[in-house]
């Protein structure tokens, strides 16, 4: 996941990316696993201060600060979107320009991604084809009558939900209301394009 959200940092240039989190836990280092082989597989430096948390942190400010004046860092991967949208308030009160400054792509996808200003990139897994593999997968067992466990592991690839906060055009918003709560992104996607 984040491998894919940390390519796409550095396509846009990006050599000095830091990695954000509520707090580090063994999902939360899955994701940091995919932004490490993703920084070195280009052979970019990962600092031993960029990754931060910030469940009860108070310094946080102070962190970031030395992450953008004295590290350099010019991108953030956020693992929610809660995170990244607070984070673009910060930096814009402290007079960052999202994305000309400061770069950030978010893990989640929901809509919220959409009502930020800029919009927020972020990672999602697609829930419409999850369940419907799921489903498949059930039925065959149904069908067969099988109480085995599947052979092999069923993957499916993250994609990127494309807002400007990392530098790619702001896309127009086509719906501003939706029934419920926040819908999904793909989900969102399917009614635009309608």
């Amino acid at each position: 996941g984040f491998r894919q959200a940390t390519e796409h940092l550095i396509g846009h240039g990006h050599k000095r990316i830091a990695f954000l989190a509520e707090y580090m836990h063994y999902s939360i280092n899955l994701l940091q696993k995919g932004y490490r082989t993703a920084m070195r597989s280009a052979g970019l430096p990962v600092g031993k201060r960029w990754k931060m948390e910030f469940l009860w942190n108070p310094d946080f400010a102070e962190q970031l600060l030395h992450l953008i004046e004295k590290e350099k860092i010019t991108a953030f991967l956020c693992t929610t979107e809660i995170l990244g949208g607070r984070l673009m308030v910060w930096l814009k009160q402290h007079g960052y320009r999202i994305p000309e400054d400061i770069a950030i792509i978010s893990y989640y996808g929901s809509t919220f991604a959409d009502a930020m200003a800029p919009s927020l990139t972020t990672l999602y897994y697609p829930l419409e084809e999850i369940c419907s593999t799921a489903v498949g997968m059930v039925l065959e067992k149904v069908q067969k009558q099988s109480l085995e466990r599947v052979a092999k592991p069923v993957k499916i690839k993250s994609k990127l939900h494309f807002g400007a906060s990392c530098g790619c055009p702001e896309q127009e918003m086509k719906i501003i209301w939706w029934d419920g709560v926040p819908a999904p992104i793909d989900k969102l996607q399917k009614q635009q394009q309608r």
